[in-house]
C-alpha cells in the first residue's frame, strides 16, 4: 500500500525533480482521504489548513459572498496541489476547499509541508504553479473589466433609446466621446473602440456623431 502511495505521490507535479527523502516525508506523514462530490475539505479562515496533493478527481477553491452566493476561485486537478500559498505566508487559509467530483487527496500538515518546502526542486515547481494561478487570475480579471466597460458604455446608449421612447429610426445624439469617457469611468479610447465593436456586430450604425440602434435586444444583452 505505501508503495503504491509513493508512486502516486511521485507523479504529482511538484514531486518530479524532488529528492528521494522529500518523498520519504510525505509518504511517512501524508493522510490519504476520500472525498465524495461536495464536501469540504478545507474550510475559509483555517490557520492550520493543510497541504492537499490531490491523486485524483478534482478540487475548486471558492468563498462566499456575503448574499450567499459561491464565488469560484479556481480548481485543482489530479496530479497537483492545492493550499500551498498560505503555508508559504503562514496565514489562514482564503477560501473554502471543496471536492468537485469524487476525489483522493493526501493531506500534508503545515509542519511537514514547510519541510517538504525545504527541497528547492519542490519550491521551483510550486513557484511556477502560482505564477501560472497569478497570470490565470490577471487576465480573467482584466477579462471582466473590459465586460463591465462594455456593458456602461452600452447603458448609456440605452438610455438615450428610452429618452427617445425607444424608437430606432430616430437618430441619437450622444454627448462626445470625452462626456461618455467620464460617464462611464473608463478611457475616451475604451469608449471609441467599444462604439466600434458595437458597429461592426450590425448594433448600432453611426452617421456623423448620430448613432441608430439597429439592434436594441443585442444592446441590452450587453448590460448583464
Amino acid at each position: 500500500m505505501r508503495q503504491e502511495l509513493r508512486a502516486r505521490l511521485g507523479k504529482l507535479s511538484i514531486f518530479q525533480s524532488s529528492e528521494p527523502r522529500t518523498l520519504d516525508i510525505v509518504e511517512r506523514f501524508a493522510r490519504v482521504k476520500t472525498y465524495e462530490p461536495g464536501a469540504i475539505v478545507c474550510m475559509q479562515g483555517d490557520m492550520q489548513s493543510p497541504l492537499m496533493l490531490v491523486l485524483s478527481g478534482q478540487l475548486r477553491a471558492c468563498s462566499i459572498s456575503p448574499d450567499g452566493r459561491e464565488i469560484q476561485v479556481g480548481t485543482a486537478d489530479a496530479g497537483t496541489c492545492a493550499g500551498e500559498a498560505p503555508i508559504i505566508t503562514n496565514t489562514p487559509s482564503p477560501v473554502h476547499i471543496l471536492a468537485t467530483d469524487r476525489c483522493v487527496v493526501a493531506l500534508l500538515s503545515r509542519e511537514h509541508a514547510r519541510q517538504v518546502f525545504a527541497d528547492p526542486e519542490v519550491m521551483r515547481a510550486i513557484n511556477l504553479r502560482l505564477a501560472e494561478k497569478l497570470t490565470h487570475l490577471v487576465r480573467s480579471t482584466s477579462d471582466q473589466g473590459v465586460q463591465r466597460a462594455a456593458s456602461r458604455i452600452s447603458a448609456i446608449i440605452a438610455d438615450a433609446l428610452d429618452d427617445n421612447g425607444g424608437d430606432c429610426t430616430v437618430a441619437l445624439k450622444l454627448p462626445n466621446q470625452s462626456l461618455i469617457a467620464a460617464r462611464a469611468r473608463v478611457s475616451r479610447e475604451t469608449v471609441s473602440r467599444e462604439l466600434a465593436t458595437l458597429q461592426r456586430r450590425g448594433i448600432i450604425m453611426k452617421e456623423g456623431r448620430c448613432i441608430f440602434v439597429r439592434d436594441p435586444a443585442t444592446l441590452r444583452s450587453t448590460l448583464n
